[in-house]
């Protein structure tokens, strides 16, 4: 009887274990990896691997000393004699994210769990570690022991053997240190040892703001390398890359101090300096209360624009200075940044005779000589005559409308030039020298160009019939223009004219800041298309330089230290001239015109 009881119970236990379900069969869960020492910027595959499990693995502690580049999933499941079997891999490229050794921790799944593997980071070139890919960088300084505030260039050096895809270097962050982006070197090829290997350079402008030992933290510049082991289409013809990261080594910076042998309040380290300035007109012929318009430049290599001292006017007796708002620009070269900073004055004569503007004087530091320099700006004699009557300084502003050249300026392409040439004018093309000279000896008057009296009423007949066909084929020319444009062209001009006539109405009343803001709507309404964008070129647009003087007189007493009574009506009247001067002409011409 027991015999048979055992044959039974034997018989169940193997009946269970044949339709015993998947999920009670045992599980296992595996990590590993294909290599466990690796070089700093190298990426490493971790491979997961379980069978029959319900539970997945939570791999998301991974992302504490590891960044992951990639995962890739792949799942089967099989029928063996009844049995379900099924598995899962899970493929990691990960790139760890500091030197020394990086664990990877263990994994759980359905109470299975994996060991934990241990990684060393190396630096590229320990020996006995080969490196996977020949990609490395390096950095360089032109000057390790620089000024505080002075430049220094720094060259980010990236070699490869050929294998290099992709690179996005970002410029670094330093504490205490304003970093500019200068132009891309371009690529040089160099041999080390036996390997020829091509070197990307990049280059950045370095400022310390602060003195002592500057840190310079490793840089982490991420790329792609040509991998044929990780896919690609021969026929797409796309290649296969994989993802990298290379990093610079630490450095360092000993920055000096401001040099005791330094006098200058302003501490103004850089490599090189000009100090240039140009009058709108020239200065030996000047009259009283008609404004001129002084631009000095302050132009540097190495050095960002906001490091560049202001040039304060001086308060000469007899004279009105009024400084405009200070332009600055820097351009990024090959050496470094070339700033500039541009002061314009406008000088007003208050009375006759010889007023004298002092020297002006900037001390800067030569960072290649070691050594201050002093640059000056020589003393300005003006000669001042008395101001005329209204109808002659009339007949004078008309005269200047027709001749005189725009005056010249130092604008924002000057900053582009090299250092070496930067315009260094002392004075604009004297509006009344020898061009005009020449002008007036080839004018005759209407009366030694008329015919004898016994031809004049030919003349006249001939003329005033000329005048007629003349009519005719500009009434027929624009009647052929479409009706939209004409009438488009008609808002426009009355647009214009009723803007200038609320202009005039605002001048009467002398209001300076309500004038300007209704001279900007005038002016949208005349210049729909380019409307200007300061009153000053308004004047420049109508080619009235004394209009555009006066104009930035406006501007100056708005925006200036100093507040000053502008004549409005003046102004008004100078405008009016110059729009009727502009409209006598046969063709219109708002630029500027050109420098002679």
């Amino acid at each position: 009887m027991n015999k048979i009881v055992t044959s039974v119970c034997v018989a169940v236990c193997l009946m269970l274990v044949a339709f015993m379900p998947a999920a009670l069969v045992a599980g296992s869960l595996e990590a590993t990896v294909e290599r466990q020492t690796v070089i700093d910027g190298e990426s490493v595959l971790l491979y997961i691997e379980g069978t029959d499990l319900n539970e997945q693995p939570d791999v998301s502690i991974l992302s504490r000393d590891f960044e992951v580049l990639d995962s890739r999933r792949s799942n089967s499941t099989i029928i063996e004699q009844g049995v379900r079997k099924s598995s899962f891999m899970i493929r990691f490229e990960l790139l760890p994210k500091h030197l020394g050794q990086v664990e990877i921790p263990a994994f759980t799944a359905d109470g299975e769990a994996t060991q934990p593997i241990r990684i060393d980071v190396v630096e590229n070139g320990t020996a006995g570690v080969e490196p996977r890919d020949k990609v490395f960088a390096e950095i360089t300084f032109d000057n390790e022991n620089p000024y505080v505030q002075s430049q220094v260039v720094m060259s980010l050096h990236i070699l490869d053997d050929g294998s290099l895809a992709t690179l996005d270097p970002q410029p670094p962050v330093i504490p205490d240190v304003q970093v500019e982006r200068l132009p891309l070197d371009g690529q040089r090829i160099e041999k080390r040892g036996d390997v020829e290997y091509r070197v990307h350079t990049w280059r950045y402008a370095l400022f310390p703001q602060r003195n002592g030992e500057i840190e310079i933290p490793p840089m982490k510049i991420p790329g792609s390398v040509k991998d044929p082991g990780y896919g690609g289409n021969l026929i797409l013809r796309n290649i296969a890359t994989r993802r990298i990261s290379v990093r610079t080594k630490a450095a360092s910076l000993n920055v000096k101090p401001k040099p005791a042998a330094s006098t200058a309040d302003w501490w103004l380290p850089v490599e090189k300096l000009q100090l240039t300035h140009k009058w709108s007109a020239d200065i030996k012929a000047s009259v009283v209360g008609e404004p001129l318009t002084l631009t000095v430049a302050l132009t540097t290599q190495g050095a960002t624009s906001n490091q560049l001292p202001e040039i304060l006017p001086p308060k000469i007796a007899g004279l009105k200075i009024y400084p405009d708002v200070a332009e600055l620009e820097s351009q990024p070269n090959e050496d470094g940044l070339i700033s500039r900073r541009t002061e314009k004055w406008s000088v007003i004569p208050l009375r006759e005779g010889v007023l004298k503007l002092p020297p002006v004087t900037v001390k800067w530091w030569d960072t290649e000589a070691d050594i201050e320099r002093t640059v000056t700006l020589a003393e300005q004699e003006l000669m001042v005559a008395a101001a005329e009557t209204d109808a002659t300084v009339n007949n004078a502003v008309s005269a200047a409308g027709q001749t005189s050249p725009a005056p010249d300026s130092v604008g924002p392409a000057s900053a582009v030039a090299d250092l070496q040439e930067v315009d260094t004018d002392i004075a604009a093309t004297n509006s009344t020298g020898a061009d005009n000279g020449e002008k007036t000896a080839g004018t005759v008057s209407s009366l030694d160009v008329l015919p004898a009296r016994s031809r004049f009423w030919k003349l006249i007949a001939l003329i005033a019939m000329a005048g007629w066909m003349g009519t005719l084929l500009l009434w027929w020319l624009r009647s052929r223009q479409r009706p939209g444009n004409m009438a488009a062209r008609a808002k426009v001009t009355t647009d214009s004219s009723q803007r200038l006539r609320e202009l005039k109405a605002v001048g009467n009343s002398g209001n300076a800041s309500i004038f300007r803001e209704a001279l900007m709507v005038w002016a949208q309404s005349h210049w729909p298309q380019q409307t200007p964008v300061s009153p000053a070129e308004i004047g420049q647009r109508l080619g009235n330089p004394v209009l555009e003087d006066r104009l930035r007189l406006l501007d100056s007493s708005l925006y200036g230290k100093d507040s000053l009574d502008v004549p409005l009506s003046e102004i008004y009247a100078t405008l009016s001239t110059s729009l009727a001067q502009n409209n006598r002409k046969p063709a219109e011409n708002h630029d500027p015109l050109p420098e002679l």
